[in-house]
This record gives structure tokens, C-alpha cells and sequence, in this order.
């Protein structure tokens, strides 16, 4: 598959229906459906999580809204890029607390009793 600036063509066509802004951020679904996907289908979801996670790793800043409007958008500005690295890092957070947890807790002798 040919690439551009690392990207493939594949990425590149995803990333053009991205908008710019959280105000008009995309359904994931929606996004799905213009790029052949069947958002009912898993597997296809699936794999538009497996794109949006390429393009991430190759620099695209794909931020996701967890609030209304939801979906995929690209900052238009550097307090949306903050406020996107915001939600990522109190989930981050959230994990290496129970990471902890998990290492430090007594193992039990028995499950139930």
C-alpha cells in the first residue's frame, strides 16, 4: 500500500474526515459508515479503533470527545489538546492505582471462604 509521510493512503482518507474542533467532533459510527465500515459489526469497530490507534502512533493528535458532541476530532486549538490529555491522563491514573492494588494485595489462600 502506498504511504505518504508515513501515513498510508487508508489513514490519510480517515484522517480527511476528521474535523477539526471538539464542537464538531464525529460519531465513531458515523466515521465507520464513510469509510465502508459497519458500525453493528464489532469486527468492523474493531478495526476502527486498530486505524485510529495507527494513525496516533504515526503523530496524528486524533483526540476523542467523552462529552457531547462525542466522537473523534483533531484540536483546533491547544486547550483542546489539553483538555483531551486531561481525560487520558485521570485514566491513566485511575489504572496505575489499581495496578498497585493488584501487586500489593495479599494473594488469597482460598477464592470464597
Amino acid at each position: 500500500m502506498a504511504e505518504k509521510n508515513g501515513f498510508t493512503v487508508r489513514e490519510l482518507e480517515f484522517m480527511g474526515l476528521i474535523p477539526y474542533g471538539g464542537k464538531n467532533a464525529k460519531k465513531r459510527a458515523d466515521l465507520a459508515r464513510l469509510i465502508g465500515l459497519n458500525p453493528l459489526n464489532r469486527n468492523d469497530m474493531r478495526d476502527l479503533d486498530k486505524l485510529t490507534e495507527s494513525c496516533r502512533k504515526k503523530g496524528a493528535p486524533i483526540c476523542a470527545s467523552k462529552r457531547q458532541p462525542y466522537g473523534l476530532y483533531f484540536p483546533a486549538d491547544n486547550s483542546e489538546r489539553i483538555q483531551a490529555t486531561a481525560h487520558l491522563r485521570a485514566e491513566a491514573s485511575k489504572y496505575m492505582r489499581l495496578i498497585r492494588t493488584l501487586e500489593m494485595a495479599p494473594l488469597p489462600t482460598e477464592i470464597g471462604k
